[in-house]
């Protein structure tokens, strides 16, 4: 797992260099968002509270999504809503995935990505381009299924 962040974008991206038996989807969670009533989602992969808006957003791989609530469990406050971006199935081996996740007050562009077995690279709608370079598969890195 890997991330680059700008401002209020951070870029996550995951493989699984294993066989991940067992395991029925790999998960990306954004940023909890909590008050005194219960956040709102703006869509499946959106939530606001206040001022703040959490999204996570499937850039590669990632096609399913949801808002997951839940009540007085955190202390942020007694309701809680968390995006969650992930695949439909199982994950493959060998492949990347990457999402955006945004945590802000006002509204934000996403970057986009393009993705080689060697490099993520992220193109920030404001014009840097930042390049993660990705290990060999070969090293044996399991990256475990996140929530």
């Amino acid at each position: 797992m890997a991330s680059l962040v700008r401002g209020a974008v951070e870029v996550r991206a995951a493989r699984i260099d294993t066989d991940p038996e067992s395991v029925t989807a790999l998960e990306f969670s954004g940023w909890p968002v909590a008050g005194t009533q219960p956040p709102v989602a703006l869509d499946a992969s959106t939530v606001k509270t206040g001022e703040v808006t959490s999204a996570v957003v499937g850039l590669v791989g990632l096609t399913a999504a949801e808002v997951r609530r839940e009540r007085d469990t955190s202390p942020l406050g007694p309701h809680v809503a968390v995006p969650v971006a992930r695949t439909a199935g199982p994950p493959l081996p060998g492949e990347i995935y990457v999402a955006a996740v945004v945590l802000s007050a006002t509204p934000v562009d996403l970057p986009s990505v393009v993705v080689t077995p060697a490099t993520l690279t992220v193109h920030w709608p404001d014009g840097p381009v930042s390049t993660l370079d990705l290990p060999p598969r070969d090293l044996g890195l399991v990256v475990p299924a996140l929530s």
